[in-house]
This record gives structure tokens, C-alpha cells and sequence, in this order.
């Protein structure tokens, strides 16, 4: 039987957004997962009420085999983290130590639950579904953690986590977002177990910076320690191994430009902004002979970066998270960068051709730039023997025409992008500057 796939992230997300949570109604939402259990049991075979009474009947290895299967598990866990949450906000209010024992308690069902699906998902999902079920599991573990005030435990899980969204969410703009979203919620728990570990940089540094610089440092050459607390570690280690090794995964995807760099999930966009870069300088290194192929080489990474910023903006409206944000900025970025080039290479173009046409009439280029065709016509006079014609004069102003006209072009969409980006992805192209130098 072919291993399934199984969109978990995806799954979660729609089931979150649907039935409750997007007005943090954990209540709607645990019944919800209660409601719709009993009906996945009954279609997956696996019921549990009979007319004799009541039977335990578990997903293990040996029966697992089939969507139904993946989903029993993510609602048990599911219903298990919306009691808790609920019970959470509950002592916010009263701060009954009872109810925060209680909150213990349904963090573990919940990270049991997601615990066996991760156990027996690669038994007959792929690599990729095996691997997202690890990062849900490791997601519930780490907040389990952080009530028990476990730092390090904590921490290990949710690094590990973050580890395993990189490679996961490489590819789709809508698979990027639901993934970060799910582990922006770990955010809090990152900031103050780094603080409780006493890790150095830990107060100024982002929270995924933080789990980086923790999974490198602590966790990897460490692996006695981690299976201690993470006990399937080795075999999510050797299935990233796996995974990357196929080549299904690709590591953070980096335009650099105007002395920053922009990040991003599309490896295709990637491969086609490196070839249109190569086009390029090979271009240049040969007199501009092949220019018109890196020029169709910025209008492909154009179109995909367009392509990728409708996707991104879509998943941005729908998860509503700071990562899509940043995703969604990333995309614009790229966009701008092959508009400049393209527009460059356009200038560039005309630019010579307006030098040629200026030295064969005797015209100085930089005179020529702001003159008309009547102005140089009265000064050189066409009639006179060996002076240029009307024509040749008319093509040099119309090649500065078209100059301005392209540059001026280019500083209104230097201006409209300036406006979408983010603070962040402003700052690393310098895009403020950017519009002062087109214009």
C-alpha cells in the first residue's frame, strides 16, 4: 500500500478557523472535536460505543492505515489542548491552583494523543505528513513543558519544532503560513524558557533566532541528553536527514540585494532569480551579447514573483499571521528587484543607442539629453553639407524620451512598493533611497 498524505497543518487550521476559535471560543471548539470524533470513529471502524456498552478501542500501528486514522488522533488531541486552554483562560481570572493542575492534565492527554500519531504516522503516511505529525506533537509537548516548568524540556521541543517547519514549509506560499502560524503560538514559551536557561543574547534576539541558536548549540552532537525528553529524536533527526537527501526539502531560499537579503519559501522562484542572475553577468562579460536572454530571464522571475505574492496574500488573509506578513513582503521584494533590473537593462539599452546616434551626427550625448528635435535642427541646420537629418535627430530625443518616461515609470512603482512592504523588508533593501536614486 502506497504511504498517504496528509495535509495536518492545513487540517487544524480549518478546523480552528470554522468552529470557534476565531473568536477564542475554546468551549465551541472542544465540542466541535468531541462531535466530530464519534463520526470519524464510526467511518474509520473504530466506534466505541456498542450496544453492549462501552469498548476502549485505540489507533496503533497494526490498524493505522488509512486519513481517518491520522484525523482520530488530532482530534483527541485537539479536544484535549482546547480543554485546556479553556481552563487556562479560567485561571487567569480566578488563579485556582486546582485549575492549573487541571490545565497539566489535559496538556498531557493532548500531547499523548498527538504523541502516538507521531509514533505510528510513518508506519503508513509519507515522510512529509510523518514529519508535520512530529511537529504538532513537539509543539503540544513544549507548552505541556512550560506549565511543568520545564525550560529545558521546553525548549528542546520547541526548537526541534521550528527545525522541522524549516524544511517543511519550503515550497508553498499556503503551506508556509498555516505551518509558522501554528508554531507562533510558541513564541511566549521560547522568550522565557531561553530566560529561565540563562541563554546568552536571549533577551534581544527574535524568538526563531533564539531556537536556532538553541537546537545548534545544545541539541545537535547532544543526542543523549535530547532523547530524554524527546524520545523519538534520533528517528526525527534521521528523517529530516532523509528528506533533505531527496531533495523534497530546501533550506531558506535568499535574494540578496541593495546590501540586505530577503528570504522567502518558493525554491522555484530561487532557481529562477539565480539563472536570470547568471544571464546577466555573463551578459556583461561579453559586451552585452546575450542580453536579451537575461532579459527574458527577469521577466520569468517577474511573473513567479508575482505569482508567489498573489499566493502569499491569499494565505495572509486566511492565517493572519506575522511569518505570512513577512512572506508576502519577501515576494514583493523580489518583484521590485527584476522590475529595477528589467528596467535597467531597458535604460541601458536605449541609453547606448542614443550615445551611437549622438557620436555618428556630432551631437554630445548629455546636450542631447534635454533638447528637442527643433532646437538641434536650428542649431546644427539639416541642410547643411555632412549635418544629420531630421530622422537621426528625431531617434536621439525620442531614446531620452523614452529614458524619463521608463524612469519615471519605475519611481512610481518603487513608490507603491515602498508602501506594501514591511518595515523589515524596507530596511534591508533600503527602498526610501531606492526611490531617490531612480529619481
Amino acid at each position: 500500500m502506497a504511504p498517504i498524505s496528509f495535509d495536518i497543518f492545513g487540517y487544524i487550521h480549518e478546523a480552528r478557523q470554522a468552529h470557534g476559535l476565531r473568536a477564542q471560543d475554546y468551549t465551541r471548539y472542544r465540542r466541535f472535536c468531541a462531535t466530530h470524533l464519534r463520526t470519524v470513529r464510526k467511518a474509520g471502524g473504530l466506534s466505541q460505543g456498542t450496544a453492549a456498552g462501552f469498548r476502549k478501542r485505540q489507533v496503533d500501528g497494526e490498524v493505522a492505515n488509512s486519513g481517518e486514522h491520522v484525523e482520530i488522533q488530532l482530534l483527541l488531541a485537539e479536544r484535549a489542548w482546547a480543554y485546556a486552554m479553556d481552563l487556562r483562560e479560567q485561571y487567569s481570572r480566578t488563579e485556582e491552583p486546582r485549575q492549573l493542575q487541571h490545565v497539566v492534565r489535559r496538556l498531557r492527554a493532548g500531547s499523548k494523543a498527538a504523541h502516538q500519531l507521531a509514533r505510528i504516522a510513518p508506519g503508513f503516511c509519507d515522510v512529509r505528513t510523518g514529519l508535520a505529525a512530529a511537529a504538532y506533537w513537539l509543539q503540544l509537548q513544549s507548552q505541556l513543558r512550560f506549565e511543568q516548568q520545564e525550560w529545558e524540556a521546553a525548549l528542546d521541543s520547541a526548537a526541534l519544532a521550528r527545525v522541522i517547519v524549516g524544511q517543511l514549509a519550503q515550497g508553498s506560499s499556503q503551506q508556509y503560513a498555516l505551518s509558522h502560524a501554528m508554531l507562533e503560538a510558541l513564541d511566549p514559551v521560547v522568550r522565557l524558557a531561553a530566560y529561565r536557561t540563562r541563554m546568552p543574547g536571549a533577551q534581544q534576539a527574535q524568538p526563531a533566532a533564539i531556537a536556532t541558536q538553541w537546537y545548534e548549540t545544545s541539541m545537535q552532537g547532544g543526542g543523549d541528553r535530547v532523547s530524554t525528553t524527546i524520545p523519538e529524536y534520533r528517528a526525527i533527526v534521521a528523517a529530516l536527514d532523509s528528506l533533505s537527501e531527496a531533495g523534497d526539502a530546501v533550506f531558506a531560499n535568499e535574494l540578496g540585494w541593495r546590501g540586505g537579503k530577503v528570504t522567502f519559501a518558493s525554491p522555484q522562484l530561487a532557481a529562477l532569480a539565480s539563472s536570470a542572475q547568471t544571464q546577466l553577468a555573463a551578459a556583461l562579460d561579453n559586451n552585452n551579447s546575450g542580453m536579451n536572454a537575461a532579459v527574458a530571464g527577469f521577466r520569468k522571475v517577474e511573473k513567479a514573483a508575482q505569482r508567489c505574492y498573489a499566493e502569499s496574500a491569499a494565505a495572509a488573509l486566511k492565517t493572519q499571521s506575522a511569518a505570512s506578513d513577512a512572506l508576502t513582503s519577501a515576494y514583493l521584494a523580489v518583484r521590485l528587484y527584476s522590475v529595477c533590473a528589467l528596467n535597467a537593462m531597458a535604460v541601458g539599452k536605449r541609453a547606448g543607442e542614443a550615445q551611437r546616434i549622438a557620436r555618428a551626427c556630432g551631437v554630445e550625448a548629455s546636450a542631447a539629453a534635454d533638447a528637442s528635435v527643433g532646437r538641434l535642427v536650428g542649431q546644427w541646420g539639416i541642410a547643411a553639407a555632412g549635418r544629420p537629418q531630421a530622422a537621426e535627430l528625431t531617434k536621439l530625443v525620442v531614446c531620452y524620451d523614452q529614458i524619463r518616461a521608463r524612469l519615471a515609470t519605475l519611481r512610481a512603482m518603487v513608490g507603491e512598493a515602498h508602501s506594501k512592504l514591511s518595515t523589515a523588508a524596507s530596511r534591508e533593501v533600503r527602498a526610501p533611497q531606492l526611490g531617490d536614486e531612480v529619481a
